[in-house]
């Protein structure tokens, strides 16, 4: 409940983009400049707080998988009835996907939120309070072309939070041992090194080879 929003992040359907952007800037949210390569559709902000629009996440090849994603999302009735979150296992995997479009280059608080939903949650006693169910965790991953990026989330959590490591890697999907090493010695060790300072080395190739984008 207390914690920080440093931006908000919406997916919508390709064909609501403009819609949706149009509606926020008649309430004080106006275009700006995507300075941090989000890879958001658009992105609007009332001066404080940006709002980033994304569509087609998974690729122009993975839309029906995206649809997917639509179908399953659970109502979100305090923010109104046109608005959804995202169903426990795609909520993971999209934080794995953003994660890895950055390069690893995210604000603490992203592995804190993806261990919160590896671990359930208990604690908030909501629609993500409950066991990941692993086999569509993985299933999804493959079908959303994120296996090694979801590896890469889930072991740096490991990593970083040991009350959190069972679950983390009980969710590993199966990669060749000579993916995971060369992501474990590029990656993960390096993210998980507590006051690093510099950025991955080669983002754009980084990206493209955990995300197939």
């Amino acid at each position: 409940g207390f914690r920080p929003v440093l931006d908000i992040q919406v997916l919508v359907r390709r064909m609501d983009v403009d819609g949706f952007a149009g509606y926020l800037s008649n309430h004080e949210f106006v275009p700006e400049e995507d300075t941090t390569n989000s890879g958001a559709a658009r992105v609007v902000s009332d001066g404080r707080t940006p709002i980033h629009i994304y569509a087609d996440v998974l690729g122009a090849s993975r839309r029906e998988q995206l649809a997917g994603i639509f179908e399953r999302a659970r109502p979100m009735k305090v923010y109104g009835q046109s608005v959804f979150r995202p169903e426990l296992e795609d909520a993971l995997l999209l934080t794995a996907l953003d994660q890895a479009h950055h390069g690893y280059d995210v604000p603490w608080l992203s592995f804190v939120d993806l261990r919160e939903l590896i671990t359930g949650a208990t604690w908030m006693g909501g629609v993500y309070s409950r066991p990941l169910d692993v086999p569509a965790l993985l299933t999804r991953a493959e079908a959303f072309g994120l296996e090694r990026a979801l590896y890469t989330s889930l072991a740096i959590v490991a990593r970083l939070f040991p009350e959190a490591e069972g679950q983390a890697t009980a969710a590993f999907p199966p990669l060749r041992r000579a993916t995971r090493e060369l992501l474990d010695r590029g990656v993960v060790g390096p993210v998980s090194t507590p006051g690093r300072s510099s950025a991955l080395r080669g983002v754009d190739r980084l990206r493209r080879l955990l995300t197939g984008r």
